[in-house]
């Protein structure tokens, strides 16, 4: 912001902060060494781990939130300087939560508990300055039709998947959505009415697919989990058009992804906020439900019908 000056009318800045993430090496006093967090290993880093080492990390992961609390007041100190408030929005997202030890992980790694999808989000809106919680579920590319309507302009036409968190921030008006879809590329599929939460995994042995317009060799991993880069692309297996939002034909390329978990889960996220009580068989109709929920949420994002197969949900009428 070191650019800012009087004749500054109108700005957007974006920062964003991997601090918080697995925690490395620091020539600091915010210092910390990352675990084990590759699937293949992880039973054995957990099983080698005493309960002192894992409070140690933890610790040390914590160190990283102070030092970003730090630096991120840095920014809010700059607007007190440059009395921007009455006129600037500002937003405090992340993307993901991260396990440091819960269930025997570490990360973000597919099935998507709470403590990965439930994250903060805080707003200050000018026009609706006293301070306030208020309760939705929102996803996180609705910040885009926010920050849009908060800037005075009109959505492109071309928008599908996000809804303007506004009427939320200003008059305390419900949520745009009843339901919200969440995961990672590669695994399976999440998602939650606020009430019900399920996670379904992948069927086994079923073919996954990147489809894009290019294809690049840095962009390609064997496992998008943990980063571990790959061998060449393999050749595509055909060429189409496989989103109707893309208007340019797509290359299909066959990958494999090592699948983190091949269990489903079904929680009532009102009786058990902690998520430790699977019901996935033993509620049956609730199951069946959340499940058609989630292939219609699925077509609604224009989800392939390859995609819709692999997740065991071809069936299944929206």
């Amino acid at each position: 912001m070191a650019g800012l000056d009087d004749a500054l009318e109108a700005f957007h800045l974006s920062m964003v902060c991997f601090g918080g993430r697995l925690p490395s090496f620091f020539s600091s006093s915010w210092s910390a060494r990352a675990p084990i967090s590759r699937p293949d290993r992880l039973d054995a880093f957990m099983d080698q781990t005493s309960e002192a080492e894992q409070t140690f990390f933890n610790s040390q992961f914590m160190g990283k939130v102070t030092m970003m609390d730090k630096w991120f007041g840095r920014p809010l100190d700059k607007l007190d300087e440059m009395a921007l408030w009455e006129d600037t929005m500002v937003i405090f997202a992340t993307d993901h939560g991260h396990d440091m030890g819960e269930r025997r992980a570490f990360g973000k790694q597919h099935p998507h508990f709470d403590s990965h999808a439930n994250v903060p989000l805080m707003i200050w809106n000018p026009a609706s300055p006293a301070p306030r919680r208020v309760s939705g579920l929102t996803r996180t590319v609705d910040l885009f039709a926010t920050i849009i309507e908060a800037a005075g302009a009109k959505l492109t036409t071309a928008n599908r998947h996000s809804r303007s968190l506004l009427p939320m921030v200003t008059s305390g008006a419900p949520s745009p959505r009843d339901a919200v879809l969440y995961g990672i590329f590669g695994q399976g599929v999440c998602a939650t009415d606020g009430t019900w939460t399920i996670l379904k995994s992948p069927e086994p042995d079923m073919p996954l697919y990147l489809c894009s317009t290019a294809i690049c060799r840095p962009l390609i991993v064997d496992s998008p989990v943990d980063g571990r880069l790959s061998k060449p692309p393999n050749k595509p297996v055909d060429q189409g058009c496989f989103d109707p939002s893309v208007e340019l034909p797509m290359w299909q390329i066959p990958i494999t992804v090592d699948p983190r978990s091949d269990e489903s889960f079904q929680f009532n996220r009102s009786e058990d906020p902690g998520q430790e009580e699977n019901l996935w068989e033993s509620h049956p109709e609730q199951r069946v439900r959340m499940l058609v929920l989630v292939r219609a949420l699925l077509d609604g994002e224009g989800c392939p019908p390859a995609q819709l197969a692999r997740l065991g949900l071809e069936s299944l009428a929206a």
